[in-house]
């Protein structure tokens, strides 16, 4: 079993002679940190997973409200357009299928960008989390007093 700086430094600081059991539990929170990493990095790659699944249903879903927007721009009916009156009636018809499809189009894109945030924001939480699980661990095991420096 290796002994840990922050072992020897509580044992020194309550004279102990080897201080077996606060080996046992350093080396338990040591163990049960690298457990939880290795569920946080599992969790990392589940949450990069269902971002690209997301992600690439969101981008067809673009892609045809793009068509959408094409086409309602395109797509004119020469029957409804042939008089006066029937170009009157037509236009509400005709802009409104242009605003619903930019509608559309646009929900898309912010639901895209709100996607994208909630990813970045759940990977930098994961990533903080690893983070301060390996921090604990670096300190465990590379503890330093700050008696032991003064000495120095």
């Amino acid at each position: 079993m290796k002994i840990m700086k922050i072992v020897e430094a509580i044992i020194e600081k309550l004279n102990l002679s080897t201080g077996d059991h606060v080996k046992r539990f350093f080396n338990e929170e040591i163990s049960i940190a690298k457990r939880n990493i290795k569920t946080l990095n599992h969790n990392l790659k589940t949450a990069e997973l269902e971002f690209e699944q997301t992600m690439e249903e969101l981008n067809h879903k673009l892609e045809d409200a793009e068509d959408r927007v094409v086409d309602a721009w395109t797509t004119i009916d020469d029957e409804l357009i042939r008089t006066n009156e029937g170009r009157s009636k037509y236009r509400e018809t005709y802009w409104g299928r242009i605003a619903q499809a930019d509608h559309i189009k646009e929900s898309i894109v912010k639901n895209v960008e709100t996607r994208k945030e909630v990813y970045e924001d759940e990977v930098g939480e994961i990533k903080k989390k690893i983070s301060t699980l390996e921090d604990r661990i670096s300190t465990i095991e590379n503890f330093k007093s700050a008696k032991k420096e003064e000495k120095k």
